[in-house]
C-alpha cells in the first residue's frame, strides 16, 4: 500500500497552532485526560448535545437559573472542580441518569479552549481521545489536509495526548509517510509504538495522570485508556457537538 501523500500538520500544543489557517482542513483535537473523553462519555450516556466553551465566564453566561434543569455546567479549573458548576470534568460523573436528554456546557483548562480556538478556522473539527481513536482514524483516512492539535497541559506538552496522536497517525489508511513528519509527530508515533499495548500503565505516570490519582480520580485513567471502546466520532458544528 502506498503511503499517504496528503498534508498532515501536527501541533503538540495549541500555542503552536496559533496564527495557522486551517481552511478546508479536517482538524482533530485531542485531550485524553479528560475533555475529549468527557465529551464522548456524555454523548454515550444520552446527552442531547455538548457545548464546549473557552472559559468559565462564557459557560455561566449561557445558563440561567430558569434552564438549569435542561442545561448542566461541567468542567474544571486547574484540574479542580468549579464552584457553582453541576459536574466535574470527569466521565465518572456523566452517567445516563444525570446527563440523559440534557445539554452539557463544558469549560476546561485545556481541551475546550483548544476546540474553541480551532473551530473558527477549521473546515471540519473532530473530537478524539483514546476511546475513539480508531473510529477517528477511519473518518480522516484519505483526506488530503489533516490537522492534529494536542490540547496539552497549560501550554506544555501532555504525554497522553502525544500517545493518542501517535495511535491516530499509526491507524490511518493508507499509512502515513513517516519521512514527511516533523519531530513532534515522529515522537508521538514512537510513544505509540512503545506504549500502545500498555496505555493505562503509561497514563498513570503522566503529569495529568498523577494529578488525577492525587485527587481520587484514578478510575478516570482506567476509563480513558480503553482504546476503541467507542465508535462515535463527535464533530463540532456551529459550536455544538450532537450525537
Amino acid at each position: 500500500m502506498n503511503p499517504m501523500h496528503g498534508r498532515i500538520r501536527f501541533f503538540a500544543t495549541p500555542g503552536e497552532a496559533a496564527g495557522e489557517s486551517f481552511h478546508g482542513a479536517v482538524v482533530v483535537v485531542i485531550d485524553v485526560l479528560r475533555a475529549t473523553s468527557t465529551i464522548l462519555a456524555a454523548l454515550e450516556n444520552g446527552a442531547a448535545r455538548v457545548l464546549p466553551v473557552e472559559s468559565i465566564e462564557t459557560a455561566t453566561r449561557l445558563v440561567s437559573l430558569s434552564d438549569r434543569g435542561d442545561k448542566l455546567l461541567a468542567g474544571e479549573q486547574k484540574g479542580l472542580p468549579i464552584e457553582g458548576f453541576d459536574l466535574f470534568n470527569s466521565p465518572s460523573e456523566l452517567d445516563r441518569k444525570t446527563v440523559g436528554g440534557r445539554t452539557i456546557i463544558l469549560a476546561t483548562s485545556n481541551g475546550t479552549p483548544a476546540i474553541a480556538a480551532a473551530a473558527a478556522k477549521a473546515g471540519r473539527l473532530l473530537v478524539c481521545s483514546i476511546l475513539n481513536v480508531d473510529a477517528v482514524a477511519e473518518e480522516i483516512s484519505g483526506h488530503d489536509d489533516i490537522v492534529i492539535i494536542c490540547s496539552g497541559n497549560h501550554g506544555r506538552i501532555a504525554g497522553e495526548d502525544l500517545l493518542c496522536a501517535g495511535l491516530l497517525l499509526g491507524a490511518v489508511s493508507p499509512p502515513v509517510d513517516q519521512d514527511s513528519l516533523d519531530d513532534s509527530a515522529s515522537i508521538a508515533m514512537m510513544l505509540a509504538y512503545r506504549h500502545g499495548e500498555a496505555i493505562e500503565d503509561y497514563l498513570y505516570v503522566t503529569d495529568r495522570g498523577r494529578q488525577l490519582i492525587s485527587l481520587g480520580y484514578e478510575g478516570d485513567i482506567s476509563y480513558c485508556s480503553r482504546r476503541g471502546s467507542i465508535r462515535r466520532v463527535p464533530e463540532l458544528i456551529q459550536g455544538l457537538i450532537e450525537p
